[in-house]
C-alpha cells in the first residue's frame, strides 16, 4: 500500500487543474470517512439495513422542501445491507 503522503500526492494529480484549496479538502474529507467506513465493515461495525432506514427516516422527516431528494436519497438506502456509523454521522452532519 502507498504511504498517507503518495496516496494524497496521487489524489490530487488525478483532479483538474481548476481547483481550489477547498475542493482539494473537501476530496481529502472524503476520502477520509470513506476509509474509517471501509474499515468499520471490516471490522463488523456497520450498521444494520433496519437501522438505518429507521435512523434515516427520522433525519429525512426534519428536511423541509426536499420531498423529491428524499424519495431519491430513501430509494437509495434501502438499497443498501450495511452503512459504515461514519458515513451516516457523516450524512447527518455529526
Amino acid at each position: 500500500m502507498l504511504g498517507v503522503k503518495k496516496e494524497v500526492i496521487k489524489m490530487i494529480r488525478s483532479l483538474p487543474d481548476e481547483i481550489t484549496i477547498d475542493d482539494i479538502m473537501a476530496e481529502l474529507y472524503f476520502k477520509l470517512q470513506v476509509d474509517a467506513g471501509l474499515k468499520e465493515l471490516d471490522e463488523g461495525k456497520g450498521i444494520p439495513h433496519e437501522e438505518v432506514e429507521k435512523r434515516m427516516s427520522k433525519w429525512l422527516s426534519k428536511l423541509n422542501g426536499l420531498q423529491g431528494r428524499h424519495l431519491i436519497l430513501r430509494k437509495s438506502v434501502t438499497t443498501l445491507l450495511k452503512i459504515p456509523n461514519t458515513t451516516l454521522s457523516y450524512l447527518q452532519g455529526k
